[in-house]
């Protein structure tokens, strides 16, 4: 079983350095719009981020936490995934 837990840490990990790099590639589209922001991978990336903030973003409108002009939900998201690999490495399983 313990084998099974590094390749999913390595995963959420993963995870969390996509929606950091989501959000940095879509703060340079908003600032300076160069070419290759537009090549197919950065814009599958920011629409991925972009799904996974969504909800967290949408349930921080809804009690009033304001989402402009900085947007808090990247760093919610950031660290739920955090929590969840903590969990799953230091869980009754992993012993």
């Amino acid at each position: 079983m313990r084998s099974l837990l590094v390749p999913v840490s390595v995963a959420l990990n993963l995870l969390a350095y996509a929606v950091i790099a989501g959000v940095l590639l879509s703060m340079v589209r908003q600032v300076s719009r160069p070419g290759w922001m537009y090549h197919p991978v950065v814009n599958r990336l920011i629409s991925f981020t972009d799904a996974l903030c969504s909800p967290i973003r949408r349930l921080m409108e809804r009690y009033g936490v304001p989402t402009r002009p900085l947007d808090f939900s990247p760093m919610v998201v950031v660290l739920l995934i955090q929590l969840l690999a903590g969990l799953v490495l230091q869980g009754p399983w992993a012993r």
